[in-house]
């Protein structure tokens, strides 16, 4: 009888130490959204400075940390698919941007750029198919894309 209740002190301190250990290391390391939300913010700044740089690849891996820290953030999702671009990924590209729409139909860069890259995949007609939702939300990078459209048009004649 005095082994089985040693064995169960034994067992219940085990228990004890495990839940207290578990319980720390659950409560140091959950954030709080606006913690998160603030970790996107600094994430996507510093991505935006690699541009600026021309860093896209560093790019890259903040926006994608951006993301992480903030799911619903069509800037960070569109910046990523632009850096994407940039490096020549375009069809990764496009699901970030398409994302980035999904969150915000009317993100009226995420179109314009988007079209490029269908541009840069040789899918004019879908480039064309964003160009016109930029005319309908009256948006002036209608204009750049269309521009792009013309130039894309003009190097395949």
């Amino acid at each position: 009888m005095r082994k089985k209740l040693q064995l169960l002190s034994v067992v219940t301190v085990i228990f004890i130490i495990t839940s207290a250990t578990l319980a720390f290391t659950a409560s140091s390391t959950y954030k709080t959204k606006t913690e998160r939300e603030g970790e996107a913010a600094s994430f996507y700044n510093q991505g935006l400075d690699y541009i600026n740089e021309g860093d896209f690849k560093r790019a890259v891996n903040l926006f994608r940390r951006a993301i992480a820290n903030k799911r619903d953030f069509h800037e960070a999702y569109n910046m990523l698919g632009f850096s994407l671009r940039k490096i020549g990924k375009y069809e990764q590209s496009l699901k970030y941007y398409k994302k980035a729409i999904e969150i915000k139909p009317d993100f009226a860069e995420a179109h314009e750029y988007i079209g490029e890259s269908y541009l840069g995949i040789g899918d004019r007609e879908s480039a064309w198919k964003h160009y016109t939702i930029l005319v309908d939300l009256e948006s002036e990078q209608a204009d750049v894309l269309l521009e792009k459209i013309e130039v894309y048009d003009r190097s395949r004649d």
